[in-house]
């Protein structure tokens, strides 16, 4: 049970926050002083408080336990993401969300990692449940450096290219459904087959083009 519906509460989700963001839990970050934070969770907050992505509510209590709100989660995932804050964004179309926290809110709404919960209300006193807090986090991921990558590979082919059409036909699909691609071989790409007795590898190679494949390394056969 992930627990989808449940509150999360501000040590939960810096701890969430910093795996997205990288941090490591092995390595040293400045101490951040509070005095109730949890030792399974101290690396995160220490790390998140370093970087400047989170605060606590002062400086010797975190508020670990205490459940995040909307209002608050809009603050650190601005920070996190290292979005556009315009500070000078006093009001947003919400009219729950006051002064202080409408730069975050604005960021990002503009970023499309969050919407309000109607027109003119963005629950900026609700609790973040467990589910929302993985669903911005999953929104925000290529503010914090991530990306989809479909990686398509060929290997051994041989110089077999009577399904050369076919395999130039799927890699075009699979183009289309995704923004960002990767073909690549892996070599073995000449001997075996007649088409490179009758044109030396030349063949292959235009197939290969035609195709567009991005980045090929040596097999043996290659030094034939």
């Amino acid at each position: 049970s992930f627990g989808t519906s449940e509150s999360i509460s501000r040590v939960d989700a810096s701890v969430l926050i910093a795996n997205a963001l990288g941090a490591d839990k092995d390595a040293t970050y400045e101490d951040s002083g509070f005095t109730d934070v949890p030792s399974r969770a101290k690396w995160a907050v220490d790390a998140l408080t370093e970087w400047g992505v989170i605060n606590g509510f002062d400086g010797d209590t975190f508020g670990s336990h205490s459940k995040l709100t909307r209002n608050q989660a809009a603050m650190i995932l601005a920070n996190a993401a290292q979005l556009d804050i315009n500070v000078n964004v006093t009001k947003t179309k919400f009219t729950d969300v006051n002064e202080r926290f409408a730069p975050f809110v604005d960021a990002l709404i503009k970023a499309g990692i969050t919407s309000g919960k109607t027109d003119n209300k963005f629950g900026a006193n609700d609790n973040v449940q467990r589910g929302e807090m993985a669903l911005f986090i999953e929104r925000a991921k290529e503010h914090f450096g991530y990306m989809d990558l479909m990686v398509m590979h060929t290997n051994d082919t041989h110089a077999y290219l009577d399904n050369a059409p076919l395999r130039a036909t799927t890699v075009k699909e699979i183009r289309a459904a995704y923004e960002n691609t990767l073909l690549l071989d892996a070599g073995d790409v000449f001997s075996g087959d007649l088409y490179f007795n009758k044109y030396q590898g030349k063949a292959d190679l235009a197939f290969m083009n035609y195709i567009g494949y991005d980045a090929m390394t040596f097999g043996n056969h290659e030094f034939n």
